[in-house]
């Protein structure tokens, strides 16, 4: 999860949001717990709101070169989590 916290420091450029339509790339680690301890959103979706920011800022946008690298796994590890919180 910390690696996508990286992106809390990133601007939105077409938010991903939860149900309340808050942008999930500018909650805080404390205000997405509760959301996804309730499964108001899902791991999977916040680490797609984070690959979808970072596409959109790091790689297609202005090019900051603020990500060095994504974790090829991150989709997997995030679905993981997403079926751990459902079974406990």
């Amino acid at each position: 999860m910390g690696a996508l916290l990286l992106g809390v420091f990133l601007l939105a450029a077409g938010p991903a949001v939860a149900g309340d339509g808050a942008d999930l790339t500018t909650l805080t680690a404390a205000e997405l717990q509760p959301r996804l301890a309730s499964g108001e959103i899902t791991a999977v979706a916040v680490t797609e709101a984070f690959l979808a920011r970072i596409a959109a800022v790091d790689d297609a946008g202005p090019r900051l070169g603020a990500v060095i690298e994504i974790n090829p796994d991150a989709r997997a590890i995030a679905a993981d989590l997403d079926a751990y919180r459902a079974a406990h």
